[in-house]
């Protein structure tokens, strides 16, 4: 019997700390004798003094006038028809304070029906409500900013592609009512060639697509416009969903395409003046004719080896054409002189990298052709002139410059001597990586060579 009695006194202190923890008391009525039991969470719940007998007045004195009527109508009505009932309401404390408490009820009769007893627990749901509370603020300044957001959203079904929501901006900018985007899918909006693409992405992202993508869009007018989208998986409304974030490019597009149309035409223009201006030094050198060209397609050639962009690419065209432009300050007949070079005249010669600069450095282009121009005969380790520079102090344009001006020069005759061929030229760079020549570029033209790449024609 002991054994029994501490058992059954170690199961009630746990149920305690369990009400306790949970914050849940129990009850119970006696329909029969009128007595009542009460949790000692119970009271803690009510913050009453558990000497106080239980009673219904305690718990209706408890309850925030705001809800007294309707919380005690209904348990009038479960009194007379004994039917389980669940009610959440607030309670009021001495001190001003209030408290969310959920009440359940049952009833349990004897085999006539008669109502002998009423249980049920009473939960303290302040947290659970405040959370909730907090969650639907968000949950309304969320709708809010979807609502009020200037460009076209919406959250579609990711396995039916239909619209679950749209906002105000989408109704406006594509055209539908809101019932008729609603009765809409993905595909209703877009050009029949974008379907295949449509279905092969929501079927690979499954609504995810972090870096905005342009896709072509139908306004119900048929209008097709481009719109960049992104989007971002979602739950809504027990659906598996993404919202999506549209804006419409087409104009942007339509005027870069016009800047680009634009600037190519510039660039003809500008390679006309550029080609002008290379025959200019070539009529005072004609044993050079051609150089500057060939220089600038071998650059262009080794950049792209280099995995350069396609624009820095044209800037090294560019800047090979116009590498020699300087040697127009420089005498003809010096530039055509037969034999070996005196030391004055070389000194001349090598003007011409610092004059090329004071032609180009007032023209306004994108690239940095003026620096090419004074800096492609510098070399790594300082040997080079006009001013000794070293290493990434030479920029990158004319380290690759450098290595096309020394491969096409070796490779064609000079006044003063034949060609030495091509192979002696890729054997200069390859001997001068790293230390004249820059070690990446260098590798670059002698994969090029050895790929079958050729000099054009001179």
């Amino acid at each position: 019997r002991d054994a029994a009695e501490s058992a059954h006194a170690a199961s009630e202190r746990r149920l305690r700390e369990a009400q306790r923890v949970a914050h849940v008391g129990n009850w119970e009525t006696d329909f029969t004798t009128g007595a009542m039991m009460w949790s000692d969470e119970i009271y803690r719940i009510l913050e009453l003094d558990p000497a106080m007998p239980p009673s219904n007045e305690a718990v209706i004195a408890r309850m925030h006038p705001e809800d007294r009527e309707t919380l005690t109508a209904a348990y009038a009505q479960r009194l007379r028809d004994h039917a389980p009932l669940e009610l959440v309401g607030r309670l009021e404390l001495d001190d001003g304070r209030t408290k969310w408490v959920r009440t359940r009820l049952e009833t349990e009769r004897d085999v006539d029906g008669t109502a002998m007893r009423g249980y049920g627990t009473l939960q303290d749901v302040t947290d659970l409500k405040s959370a909730e509370d907090a969650l639907s603020r968000t949950e309304h300044l969320y709708r809010r900013l979807f609502m009020a957001n200037p460009h076209p959203m919406w959250v579609y079904d990711l396995d039916t592609l239909r619209f679950l929501a749209v906002n105000d901006a989408a109704v406006d900018h594509y055209g539908y009512t809101r019932e008729e985007f609603m009765a809409r899918t993905l595909r209703d909006i877009r050009p029949p060639r974008e379907l295949p693409r449509l279905l092969a992405s929501t079927a690979q992202h499954r609504g995810s697509i972090a870096v905005p993508e342009v896709w072509q869009h139908l306004k119900k007018d048929g209008t097709v416009i481009e719109v960049e989208i992104t989007a971002n998986p979602l739950e809504f409304a027990g659906r598996s969903g993404a919202l999506v974030h549209a804006n419409d490019v087409t104009a942007r597009r339509r005027a870069e395409q016009e800047v680009r149309e634009y600037t190519a035409r510039v660039e003809v223009a500008m390679l006309g003046t550029i080609t002008a201006a290379t025959r200019m030094v070539e009529m005072r050198d004609p044993y050079t004719a051609g150089h500057q060209q060939r220089v600038g397609e071998l650059a262009a050639a080794i950049g792209s080896e280099l995995r350069l962009a396609a624009e820095h690419c044209q800037a090294l065209r560019l800047s090979g054409f116009l590498h020699d432009v300087g040697k127009i300050a420089v005498p003809a007949e010096i530039l055509a002189k037969p034999g070996k070079l005196l030391d004055t005249e070389f000194a001349m010669i090598k003007l011409h990298a610092e004059k090329g600069f004071e032609i180009l450095k007032d023209c306004e282009l994108a690239w940095p052709v003026a620096e090419v121009a004074r800096q492609h005969h510098e070399r790594i380790d300082g040997s080079g002139y006009p001013h000794g520079r070293r290493g990434d102090e030479i920029i990158l344009e004319a380290r690759i410059v450098a290595i096309a001006d020394v491969v096409e020069s070796m490779s064609s005759s000079r006044p003063y001597r034949p060609s030495l061929g091509i192979e002696a030229a890729l054997a200069e760079i390859d001997g001068g990586a790293g230390r004249l020549y820059d070690r990446a570029a260098a590798a670059a033209c002698l994969r090029l060579f050895r790929h079958g790449y050729t000099l054009p024609p001179s």
